[in-house]
């Protein structure tokens, strides 16, 4: 686990090194080893390391062989040596064993497209320094973290945010428009009700709400649920689950790909099905 970090200035205004050494330190546990710190024109790039590969060599920021292009990565590149064999023969030179090290090469041959050649678990940012470009990037899963923000004119990124809310042009504000995007499921009981409640009053729209309900009077409570959904203007979804939903018993069991006991799976698993129709 290592942790990066970077500032781009999109006036091109210097990089003050500190700001970046600030970001760093609150993500020394990320990287215990080692710190690097590279700052160009208008643009800045800090490294915790936990050296796994080559580590006498391996230190970021990395460059290419004219220093015009400069990159640091959090993770591990698989397929690096295969990468590498292949770039040695076209002509580039490494001085290093990282992994890390192929992406700038990579990149010099490939451009942007250079990501979907690299198999791993990463999250990267490429700085060219010619093109004044930033390439930000991360696996296709998104197993390493990297978030980013726009403020004060620049654009700042980092593996944790508490290393992007260092700097003070970061507003430690919540953005309560994101809420819109958001649905809940609602039971009718006190807890959903309450996220219900809380959701209707932080957003400018409807929210949308899933229930789910059954055949049995002793066991339903969509009445309740449709009480809360009228009281609050809800975007309503509702289905009655049949006897016939034991016949997702098998499908849980190949997505739950272990026993598990809560049959609590069943309307949970028709509810998300529901959910993702809308």
């Amino acid at each position: 686990m290592c942790g990066i970090a970077g500032i781009v200035s999109l006036d091109r205004r210097p990089v003050d090194p500190r700001e970046i050494g600030s970001m760093c330190s609150v993500m020394v546990h990320r990287g215990p080893d080692d710190e690097g710190l590279y700052a160009g024109s208008g643009a800045a790039l800090g490294m915790r390391r936990l050296s796994i590969i080559d580590p006498a060599r391996g230190r970021q920021p990395l460059c290419n062989e004219d220093g015009t292009i400069w990159a640091v990565c959090n993770g591990e590149i698989y397929n690096f040596k295969e990468l590498r064999d292949d770039l040695e023969r076209r002509g580039h030179s490494f001085c290093s064993g990282s992994d890390s090290e192929t992406i700038v090469h990579l990149y010099e041959e490939f451009g942007r497209r250079c990501v979907e050649r690299m198999r791993g678990m990463f999250a990267m940012a490429l700085w060219d320094e010619g093109r004044r470009e930033l390439l930000l990037a991360r696996d296709r899963v998104g197993i390493k973290p990297l978030y980013y923000a726009v403020a004060g004119g620049r654009l700042v990124f980092a593996s944790e945010l508490k290393a992007i809310l260092q700097l003070p042009d970061v507003e430690r504000r919540l953005d309560w428009g994101a809420i819109n995007h958001l649905f809940t499921f609602l039971s009718g009981g006190i807890d959903s009700s309450s996220v219900v409640a809380t959701m209707a009053r932080l957003s400018s729209g409807p929210v949308k709400t899933f229930s789910i309900g059954f055949d049995e009077k002793d066991y339903d409570e969509l009445r309740y649920a449709r009480l809360v959904a009228e009281r609050f203007g809800t975007e309503h979804h509702e289905l009655v689950v049949t006897p016939d939903v034991v016949d997702i018993v098998d499908d849980l069991a190949w997505f739950l790909d272990e026993p598990f006991g809560d049959s609590s799976a069943i309307p949970t698993y028709v509810v998300s099905r529901l959910a993702s129709q809308f």
